[in-house]
């Protein structure tokens, strides 16, 4: 066994690919894991420590999916778990089931940062790309409660440049932007949905062909008034570059299929899927599982080395 020499800063755990919406940009809903073996909470635990003193010092652990909160309790022990073990620890939620009570559970397990995505002010349009009626109102509720708890865990909200919800990106920055409980906005260009398979030109394929902006004037407007109102002190988190990096990327999308290696094989991040499987990369064989094995016989391994080989 070789033990690389880099250290990860981050991971994804998946408890669940699962998920209550049904969102038009992402897939992942309609995973069935009804058969699924999944670790239990003691081999989630086991691997966590397992990576005590072998990553980065601020290595930082995100929970994501799927929807992390159809697991609940799941969810409020792996998050105290990494904060005693001094790893920051994010949880990415579309808010859909959050509470008050759940709410200063989160704050009192010590978790850092909470990620909430909005995609309008418009009850309408939110609920129509979530596929739920009634996401946005959730959302909301969910932003209220958050806001109570301690100040030191931080609300961040997320939007997609998309068509669907285009026409109201203005209108969203310029509301977080008066509402001073959020520090800002964040937005990404939309991308291939998760869950699907890797195909080329997705963006002209269906069913994801309705995501992607066809005006090309519309969407340079619209982030020229994302850039616009970031030079102007509005709170966006994106740097102006990004910004306008979006608008080449609308412009010329194949330009970004990139010939130089992929970032991946930095070694600074994995992934652990709800089953238990450690990947590096979604469209390659799993490393191994965290139910059998720990984080450093799976970094060490052959497998690691010849993924990351791959990757190059």
């Amino acid at each position: 066994m070789t033990i690389p020499d880099h250290k990860p800063k981050m991971c994804n755990l998946s408890i669940t690919l699962g998920c209550t919406l049904k969102c038009k940009m992402c897939f992942h809903w309609q995973c069935d894991e009804r058969t699924l073996t999944r670790p239990t909470i003691n081999q989630w635990k086991h691997f966590l420590g397992s990576l005590h003193g072998k990553v980065n010092p601020d290595f930082t652990v995100v929970f994501g999916g799927g929807e992390p909160l159809l697991f609940p309790g799941e969810l409020l022990e792996l998050i105290s778990f990494c904060t005693r073990l001094r790893f920051r620890t994010v949880l990415a939620t579309s808010g859909y089931t959050m509470t008050h009570d759940y709410a200063r559970r989160l704050a009192a397990a010590g978790l850092d940062i909470i990620s909430i995505t909005l995609f309008s002010i418009d009850d309408r349009i939110h609920d129509n790309i979530r596929g739920i009626t009634g996401a946005h109102q959730h959302a909301m509720h969910a932003l209220d409660v958050l806001s109570l708890q301690n100040p030191k865990m931080h609300i961040a909200i997320n939007s997609i440049i998309m068509k669907p919800s285009l026409g109201e990106l203005l209108l969203l920055a310029d509301w977080v932007n008066k509402d001073k409980r959020f520090p800002g906005i964040n937005f990404q260009a939309v991308m291939k949905p998760f869950h699907t398979p890797p195909i080329d030109n997705w963006y002209q394929t269906e069913p994801y062909r309705d995501l992607w902006p066809d005006n090309i004037t519309e969407i340079e407007d619209v982030i020229d008034g994302l850039i616009q109102r970031k030079k102007g002190g509005n709170r966006i988190s994106n740097p102006v570059s990004q910004l306008e990096l979006f608008k080449s990327f609308f412009k010329q999308p194949e330009n970004f299929v990139r010939s130089s290696p992929c970032n991946l094989v930095n070694g600074n991040f994995f992934n652990i899927n709800s089953n238990g499987s450690v990947t590096i990369c979604p469209y390659m064989e799993p490393l191994g599982s965290i139910m059998e094995e720990d984080f450093l016989t799976l970094w060490g391994s052959r497998r690691n080395t010849m993924a990351q080989e791959k990757i190059k």
